[in-house]
């Protein structure tokens, strides 16, 4: 069996040039929500440093800080030893990613403009997800916390002033001492959100909720580079005309296509969103159902993912069986 355990708090800073795919320094820690029917079988191979604990009836494991080649490692590894216990996420499930706040942590300007980022490009996340994450209370959108109205101040304002300007949207209060030194411990706040902001207002890193349980290593490696992709646009080519003409832009394909061009996205990650845009679009489409197939092989080549549309579009029945 898996006992329950905390994990490792001691960053593991990988070196960017041994890195494969996630070619950022930036620490970045996950939650994989599971279930793992053979613990006996998968525990010895869960690295150490890895927490874990029960939840929802399945299993959580929490990796360490990590970064780069380390990272990878990491998922690499965790991947493996879950699947060794034949291990497979629910419908119910998470994958949660913590990124350090590292050039947004007391800078109220950067704050907000992630923060206006993420409501700008939220509607392509939520088109790459099942259908059935989209409805979870545990991720909602930014949209239910921050009306229009707010984001058009906060894009408008970017305050360095008011050093709680941003608190003040999202905890809906102007009570100033809310805010001071007992938040994270005794006062807590809304974080079921995919984008928690209160994970960065109140203990220093951003927390993002949207995926839904997976196991397999490479979906991983793929939202995490996509979300260390935007943290780094955020801070180094921020525009807020661009924000604004991706949140105006009337479909998703055009609000996709616009992303993709004003972030700079890379070859194999733009076909990574492109492929799931197209595959989320399937209003039959579960996560777990294509767990243990996808890959990037498949985003390498034009006719395979031709074939895995067309799979999951027609013909149920040839997923792979869990």
């Amino acid at each position: 069996m898996i006992n329950n355990r905390d994990y490792s708090e001691t960053p593991r800073k990988g070196d960017i040039t041994k890195a494969v795919d996630i070619k950022y320094d930036r620490l970045v820690g996950i939650e994989i929500e599971a279930k793992i029917p053979n613990e006996e079988l998968a525990g010895p191979d869960i690295p150490k440093g890895c927490g874990a604990s029960q939840d929802g009836g399945g299993r959580e494991i929490q990796t360490p800080p990590a970064s780069a080649d380390k990272l990878e490692k990491m998922i690499t590894a965790v991947c493996g030893a879950l699947k060794k216990g034949n291990s497979w996420a629910p419908i119910t499930a998470g994958l949660h990613i913590h990124l350090d706040g590292k050039g947004f942590n007391g800078n109220v300007q950067n704050s907000i403009r992630l923060t206006n980022t993420y409501y700008a490009i939220e509607p392509i996340i939520w088109a790459m997800l099942p259908h059935s994450r989209r409805k979870s209370s545990w991720c909602m959108p930014l949209g239910n916390r921050i009306s229009e109205q707010e984001y058009r101040q906060l894009i408008r304002t970017q305050s360095r002033k008011d050093k709680y300007y941003l608190y003040k949207k999202w905890y809906k209060t102007n009570d100033v001492s809310y805010f001071k030194e007992d938040l994270p411990g005794s006062k807590g706040g809304p974080r079921y959100y995919g984008f928690n902001l209160h994970a960065l207002l109140a203990l220093k890193h951003l927390e993002l909720r949207y995926h839904p349980g997976t196991v397999n290593a490479d979906k991983i490696k793929n939202w995490i580079i996509l979300h260390l992709l935007v943290n780094d646009w955020v801070l180094n080519n921020y525009s807020r005309r661009r924000i604004e003409k991706i949140r105006r832009a009337k479909t998703i394909d055009e609000k996709v296509s616009l992303f993709l061009n004003y972030f700079g996205v890379p070859e194999l990650l733009k076909k990574y969103i492109q492929f799931r845009v197209k595959r989320c679009s399937i209003a039959k489409y579960e996560e777990a159902s294509d767990d243990w197939s996808y890959s990037n092989k498949v985003l390498d080549n034009d006719n395979s993912m031709s074939s895995f549309l067309a799979v999951a579009q027609n013909d149920s029945s040839l997923y792979p069986t869990i």
